[in-house]
C-alpha cells in the first residue's frame, strides 16, 4: 500500500479488510487517517471503550426523500422486546441508544409519504451485537404527482419526449442544480406525462433543461418558452396533486429523417457502431438526435429530428471482446437545421491503444 499522505515515523489508523489471499486491503471510504487527528480520535476512543465493554450499543436510522434528509418521519424499530419509536431530526436521522443486542426490523412512515420501491433502503433488518453502532437507511417518496400533456406548435401530441421537473434555483442567475430534488418523465404516444413521487417544493418544468442534452428538442420551459426567465414555476404541496398542465413546444419545424453512416479509415461500413450526442460546448443549446442508435449491417442508422434543430453527433465503436482501449471514435460534427432529409457520414479514427504484434 502506498499513499502520498503517509509519512515515515507517524502512526495511522487504517480501515482494512482481509482478502481471500490473506492480505489486508484498505476500504475505499474507510476510517483511515493519522492517529491524533480530529477524524480518527473519536473512532479510537470508541474502539477502546468497546474493548473494555463500556461502549454503548446504538442504532442510527436515516430517512431520506430522494436522497435528501426527511425531517419528521416516524421511525419504528421492532425487536424481541417490543417496538422502539423515534422521530427524525432536521438531518433526517433518528438514534436509538443502549439498544439490546438482537435482530431488528426497521420501518419509517410519514403522512402523505410511501416507501420508495426503487430505493427502499439499506440494512433494514440489522443484526445488532453488543458495543456496535450500525446504521440503517429508509427511502420514502411523496404520494404527490404532477401530470399534463405536451403539444407541438401545430397542436399535435409530442410523443416520446423526455421531460424534467427541476427545483427552482435560489437566485435567477444560478444554474439548475442536480443536487436538489429533480424528477424525470417521458410523454406517451398521446403526449401525456406524469411525474410520480414529487417532493414538496417549487419547480420548473421543461425538456432538455438540465444541461445533459437528453431530449430531441433544444431547451424549452413550460408553458413553452426557450428562456428560463419566462418559465412559469409549479408549486407542489404534499396534500395536492398538480394535474392538467398544458405544455406547448415552440416551432421547431416539421419532422425530418436523418441518416447517419459510420465507416472505417478505408471507407468500409462499420456495423454495431453507436451514434451519440456528445456533452460539452458542442452540445450546449442543441438537442439529442436519438437514443441507443446503433448502425446495422450497412453501417447506417435512421433517426427522426426536427427541421429547425441542430444535432451534434459522434460515433464510437468497440470491437467485440475488446477492452475500452480499443474504442474508436469519429470527430464530432453538428447536423445543421434543414427542411430536407439528411445523410451524414462519420469516419472512425484510430483506437486509443494499439496492441503490439508478436
Amino acid at each position: 500500500m502506498a499513499a502520498d499522505w503517509l509519512l515515515k515515523g507517524h502512526s495511522y489508523l487504517i480501515d482494512a479488510g482481509l482478502g481471500k489471499d490473506s492480505r489486508y486491503y484498505p476500504g475505499m471510504c474507510g476510517a483511515s487517517g493519522e492517529i491524533g487527528g480530529e477524524y480518527v480520535t473519536p473512532i479510537l476512543n470508541f474502539l477502546r471503550e468497546r474493548a473494555k465493554g463500556k461502549a454503548k450499543t446504538t442504532l442510527s436510522v436515516l430517512v431520506r426523500d430522494h436522497y435528501h434528509p426527511l425531517q419528521g418521519a416516524e421511525v419504528a424499530v421492532n425487536g424481541p422486546e417490543g417496538v422502539l419509536k423515534a422521530v427524525t431530526d432536521a438531518n433526517g436521522s433518528a438514534t436509538f441508544e443502549d439498544i439490546k443486542p438482537a435482530n431488528y426490523r426497521v420501518t419509517a412512515a410519514r403522512t402523505h409519504y410511501r416507501v420508495d420501491a426503487e430505493t427502499a433502503g439499506y440494512n433494514m433488518n440489522p443484526h445488532i451485537v453488543a458495543g456496535a453502532c450500525p446504521s440503517s437507511s429508509i427511502s420514502l417518496e411523496a404520494e404527490t404527482f404532477v401530470s399534463g400533456f405536451v403539444r407541438d406548435s401545430k397542436g399535435a401530441p409530442a410523443a416520446s419526449l423526455n421531460l424534467e421537473l427541476v427545483t427552482v434555483p435560489d437566485h435567477p442567475s444560478d444554474k439548475i442544480s442536480l443536487n436538489k430534488p429533480f424528477f424525470e418523465a417521458r410523454t406517451d404516444e398521446d403526449g401525456r406525462f406524469r411525474f410520480e413521487g414529487v417532493s414538496p417544493g417549487r419547480y420548473l418544468l421543461g425538456s432538455n433543461v438540465i444541461g445533459l442534452t437528453i431530449s430531441s428538442v433544444p431547451p424549452t420551459f413550460y408553458p413553452g418558452r426557450p428562456e428560463r426567465m419566462a418559465a412559469v414555476p409549479i408549486d407542489v404541496a404534499l396534500d395536492r396533486d398538480v394535474e392538467g398542465l398544458a405544455f406547448s413546444l415552440p416551432d421547431f419545424g416539421g419532422r425530418r429523417d436523418i441518416q447517419v453512416c459510420v465507416q472505417d479509415e478505408n471507407g468500409k461500413p462499420v456495423a454495431g457502431a453507436s451514434v451519440a450526442t456528445p456533452l460539452g460546448r458542442d452540445a450546449e443549446g442543441k438537442a439529442r438526435l436519438g437514443e441507443k442508435l446503433l448502425t446495422g449491417e450497412t453501417g447506417c442508422v435512421h433517426a427522426g429530428g426536427y427541421a429547425l434543430v441542430a444535432y451534434p453527433i459522434v460515433a464510437n465503436f468497440r470491437p467485440p471482446d475488446a477492452d475500452w482501449r480499443q474504442i474508436r471514435s469519429s470527430e464530432r460534427i453538428v447536423i445543421p437545421p434543414s427542411e430536407e432529409p439528411t445523410m451524414k457520414v462519420l469516419t472512425l479514427g484510430k483506437p486509443l491503444f494499439t496492441p503490439k504484434t508478436k
